[in-house]
């Protein structure tokens, strides 16, 4: 089993394994998409950013590593709710005043400048860059 070494015939838990296990769970890697309360303030916030009124919201994914940067997926819709535009990707970042949008876009809305390196990973996995006026995808990570 693991976390538990043979000795004599029967199983022995190995605490140093285990510590390694319960430290490794918790370092970040994963994507949170919050709780609810979260999830409605961001779907409040991005009807009253420069999304406007008649966008749904679809997944919502919460930086592990600062929990005051988030990406969702959203779309405008018409007033029978049927989609019509490409979705897009929102960048956003909570503040004193609710979570605003820094960027929307489809690849990726995020500039590299926004937030720390290891979020734009986490999120986005790129970051775009200006370099002499023109916008440069960035690829982060392995």
């Amino acid at each position: 089993m693991p976390g538990e070494a043979r000795h004599g015939g029967a199983f022995r838990v190995v605490p140093g394994l285990i510590v390694l296990l319960l430290v490794s769970a918790g370092c970040g890697s994963a994507k949170s998409e919050g709780s609810a309360a979260i999830r409605k303030a961001i779907v409040a916030d991005l009807g009253n950013d420069t999304v406007g009124t008649g966008t749904k919201v679809g997944k919502i994914r919460i930086s592990s590593r600062d929990d005051r940067y988030a990406a969702a997926e959203g779309w405008r819709v018409d007033s029978n709710g049927r989609q019509v535009s490409k979705s897009a990707e929102y960048f956003l970042k909570r503040d004193g005043s609710g979570w605003r949008v820094l960027g929307a876009g489809t690849d990726p809305p995020a500039r590299c400048e926004q937030a720390p390196t290891s979020v734009l990973e986490e999120l986005f996995g790129a970051c775009i860059r200006m370099i002499g006026g023109e916008a440069m995808r960035r690829d982060l990570g392995g």
